[in-house]
Order: structure tokens, then sequence, then C-alpha cells
């Protein structure tokens, strides 16, 4: 019997071994959440021709990686699954380590065939074990690459991993399992979502990102789960020191959700005839695109040394003018690229230096924009609505741009994504027409807030707006 052998000499190596036997369906190590040769009461039974369907999400969402449900409704109390085919494919990873704490991360890929993307927001899922249904994740981060991070010449041209992003966390009524033990409740996974606000022009991108939670196991990332496919995807790991492919007998891909709008110019090539850029005196990266025809209401993009920047278009009916400007650019080279439409120009190359020239033939195109910018406001219509912010993002500071159809008391407050104020730009009675005020990072004490994303709100009477920016240090 049991107490007999547990009652003899080798009691703790027999009992350990009894333990560990009876109950090792799973291991764990820092890179995964392996499966290991369990028994249960029976193999799931999943559908080989189910596909998840399309995201009933609405329009905001732009881009879906991949699915991860599989067995919908086949959990416990009627909860989604996604299972892990490790009797019908012989797959072995139920979860991929991206645990901030160790300096883990993944990375996958994603396309954008329009013209940009303003992104608001971005979803990762990930899990830890025993955690419950209630969230355990309190920390996401993440940055973008132009190129595979481990490809040479690759950047980060958006995003750090310094900041935790993270806005919100919950369970999305779905659990990870192995087809040998279905209805189990260790693996909830937690559906989150970061703070977005940027804008990126057409092209391939990888984003990189790490988890952080309460608990010892993990964060974990569950990878695309189709039924009847060992492939899903070209994700890659980095384990502390050096990026690797992440594999379960094919290459896997991970779930994950961009939310914004989508922008589809009618800008041709040929619609541009000028494009420059210049340091000026006071060394500040400018540029300048000049089109033929009326463009308002149209943006050009930009990407001044791989950061990219969205400029209005400016018309006079006849032509139309957009530019950039990037104060405190710092001496030496530069690159301006016109992104968006992309493909029409070379990049422009120049140096700032130390009390530069004036250039009299750039400074007359900068007025000849400032005069077009001027008519184009007085025959604004009348109407109550925000411009913008330029620059967006910013750093160190940004002008809010904004038009009055009445004279009336007016007020401009900016917000964090908390819903907390954090300045009041404008309290007090303001004349009908444009206006402007600038924000330039502090909170109502004078005190720098952190970078991130921040929704600013003009009201004036019964009119209520707002709009996002990004603050970027």
């Amino acid at each position: 019997m049991t107490p007999s052998i547990c009652s003899s000499v080798n009691w703790f190596s027999i009992c350990v071994f009894l333990f560990v036997g009876s109950t090792a369906a799973f291991a764990q190590d820092q890179s995964r959440d392996i499966a290991s040769p369990a028994s249960g009461p029976g193999v799931v039974t999943l559908d080989a021709g189910y596909r998840a369907p399309a995201s009933t999400e609405g329009s905001s969402l732009l881009y879906s990686n991949g699915p991860l449900i599989n067995n919908p409704g086949g959990g416990a109390g009627g909860a989604d699954e996604s299972v892990l085919q490790s009797e019908s494919l012989g797959m072995t990873i139920i979860g991929f380590g991206h645990q901030l704490s160790l300096n883990n991360h993944v990375a996958d890929d994603f396309t954008i065939t329009d013209d940009s993307w303003m992104v608001d927001s971005l979803v990762f899922w990930a899990y830890q074990l025993n955690s419950g249904n209630i969230s355990t994740i309190n920390d996401l981060r993440y940055q973008i690459w132009n190129a595979p991070p481990d490809s040479a010449g690759s950047t980060v041209i958006l995003g750090d991993l310094t900041t935790n992003r993270l806005i919100a966390t919950t369970w999305d009524d779905l659990y990870r399992v192995i087809e040998r033990l279905p209805m189990n409740t260790a693996r909830p996974i937690m559906r989150n979502t970061v703070s977005g606000g940027f804008t990126l022009p057409q092209g391939n991108y990888w984003i990189e990102w790490t988890t952080g939670g309460t608990l010892s196991s993990g964060p974990w990332a569950p990878p695309i789960t189709i039924n009847g496919m060992t492939t899903t995807g070209n994700a890659k790991q980095w384990l502390a020191t050096s990026w690797g492919p992440v594999t379960d007998v094919g290459s896997q891909g991970f779930p994950f959700h961009l939310y914004g709008t989508a922008h589809i110019s009618a800008l041709q090539c040929n619609d541009i005839f000028f494009f420059n850029a210049k340091c000026n005196a006071n060394g500040a990266a400018q540029a300048m695109v000049k089109l033929s025809g009326d463009w308002s209401g149209e943006t050009i993009g930009f990407d001044l040394d791989g950061d990219d920047y969205i400029s209005p278009i400016m018309s006079n009916g006849t032509n139309s003018i957009a530019k950039l400007t990037v104060p405190h650019a710092g001496m030496g080279a530069h690159t301006v690229t016109l992104e968006d439409p992309a493909g029409c120009y070379a990049p422009v190359n120049f140096n700032c230096q130390v009390d530069a020239p004036a250039d009299p033939e750039w400074d007359a195109l900068w007025a000849e924009y400032d005069a077009l910018e001027a008519t184009t406001l007085k025959t604004l219509p009348a109407e109550t609505r925000i411009i913008g912010n330029y620059p967006n993002p910013f750093n160190p500071s940004t002008t809010i741009r904004y038009t009055l159809s009445n004279d009336g008391p007016v007020s401009i407050r900016v917000y964090n994504m908390l819903g907390q104020e954090v300045a009041a730009l404008v309290d007090g009675f303001q004349k009908a027409g444009e206006q402007s005020v600038k924000w330039n990072g502090t909170n109502n004490f004078g005190q720098a807030v952190a970078s991130g994303l921040y929704i600013y709100r003009l009201q004036t009477g019964s009119t209520v707006m707002s709009q996002k920016m990004l603050f970027t240090k």
C-alpha cells in the first residue's frame, strides 16, 4: 500500500515519483510552455474543416494576424478553446515565453497595402498558468521595425520596450488546452489592449512585444491555431540575447489585431511637381511638396531619419502645398523621404550646420506656403472644428489648431488614457475664427508627463469634440 511505501527509508524519492508520474502533463522552461505526454478523459474531437470566422468587431479593425479559437464553445462553462493539436499533429508547445522580467520578446510581421494606417490601439493575447479568470497581466511594451529585427540594417521606427502601453486587460472567454485534456481551465487567455496613436505609410513592418504579469509562470504567448495546420506564420522569439525562429513541427505565427483608420489617397506621382528638403538657419529640418490641383483635406507622408510624419495639404483652389518642419533636428546629415504617395521621388539628403547661411529661394517658398495657409484659413467654413495638432507624434511640443463659429467661452483640456485630466490649456472667452494653443508636454503642475497617447478635448457651448495625440521621448 502507498502508506507503507511512504513510511520506508526511500519515502521522499518514491512519493515524489508517484506525484510527478500522476500529473506530468506539462513542463516549462524560460522559452516554452511544453505539453508532455499525458493521460486524460479522452481526446477532444476537432472539426477539421473549421476556420475561425472573420472578425465582427467593427470597421475599426485594420488587421488580424490570425485566429486563436479552433474549438468554439467547447470549453469549460461553454467558453471557447484554443486547442494545441498534440495528438493529431504531434505539436508540443502550448505557449512561447515573452516575459518582460526575463528580457524575452516575440515578433511578427504585418503589411499595409493602403496608403497609410492611423492606428488607435492594438490587441495581443497572453496567459499565466492558474491565473483564474481575473487578468494578472500588468505590463505590455512594443516597438515596430522597418524590417525583420534580426536582419542587417533593420531599425526601430516607432515605440520602445521601456514604456508600458497597456490600457486594458480582460479574460477573453477562452482557454488554451491540449487535445488530451479538454475542458482544462489552467490557462485562461487574456485579451490585452495597448495604446496606438501613430500613423504608418504603406509597407511591410515587424512588431516586437514583451509582456509582464504578477505570477511566476510566463506570461506566455499562444500561437495562431488552425485545425489541421502545423505552419501558421514566420514569427521570431528573442531570448535575452538573440533572435530565433518560433517553431512547433512547423513555423508559427502569433495572433494580434490593429485598430484604427485606413487612408486611401487619390494622389498620384504626376500630381506632384516639386519635392525638396533643407535645414533652415535655426537648425530646423524642413521639407516641402507642391502639387497641381486642389488637394484640400488630403495629407502627405514624410519620413525624416526613420521617423514618420503626416502633414496636411493647403490649397488655393489651383495649386496645393504641404510642408514638414521638425525643430532642433540636430547638426549633421539628415534624410527625408516622400512616403505617401511613395516612389515618386528619390530621398533628399541634406546637412544641418551651425550658423548656416540663409537660403532666399527656400525662404520664398516658405513664405508662399504661409500666404497660402492664411488665404485658406480665411475661406474655411464658419464652423467649430478641430483642425488637428502638429507635429503628431511630437516632442517636445505640439500646436493644436481649431476654428470657432462663434465668440464664446472655450475649454481645451488634455487627458490621459485613464480619463484623468493632465493639463488645462484654454479656459476663457475667445473670438470666432481660427485659434491655436501650444502644449509642451507638461501637466498642470509644470511637470513633464510620460510618453504615450493623450486625448485633447475642445468644448464650447454644447459642442464637444476630441482627438488623440502621441507624445514621444
